[in-house]
């Protein structure tokens, strides 16, 4: 029962950090966008 609670764990961590690192790419193209 841990181990799967840890599996559920580090799988939400993953899909946490892919959203945020997709957010700040999408930011950082916002930024270059009012630049140009």
């Amino acid at each position: 029962l841990q181990s799967s609670i840890q599996l559920s764990t580090s799988h939400f961590i993953s899909i946490s950090s892919t959203a945020t690192s997709i957010q700040s790419k999408r930011s950082q193209m916002d930024t270059n966008n009012k630049h140009y």
